[in-house]
């Protein structure tokens, strides 16, 4: 498998094939197929047979997993 490079114009645009989404968030193409299945896991596209995955869903997808260590065990007012 390649390296996928991000394209800084068209980001957004590029569609990716299923085992590259998979290499691009570090899991199996196993996985992808059960979060499809289940519902979960990045938006995807389905054009005829095809399913693919748009290089910034996957970014939104791994970025609403990011977990802060310095915000675990605070609460909202010790923010401000």
């Amino acid at each position: 498998m390649g390296t996928i490079r991000a394209d800084p114009v068209n980001t957004g645009f590029k569609l990716l094939k299923d085992f590259e989404a998979a290499t691009f968030l570090c899991v199996a193409s196993g996985t992808m197929r059960n979060w499809r299945y289940s519902g979960q896991g990045p938006p995807y596209l389905k054009l005829g047979r095809l399913i693919r995955y748009r290089f910034s869903d996957l970014a939104i997808f791994l970025e609403r997993r990011r977990i802060d260590p310095e915000g675990i065990g605070k609460s909202k007012s010790d923010f401000v």
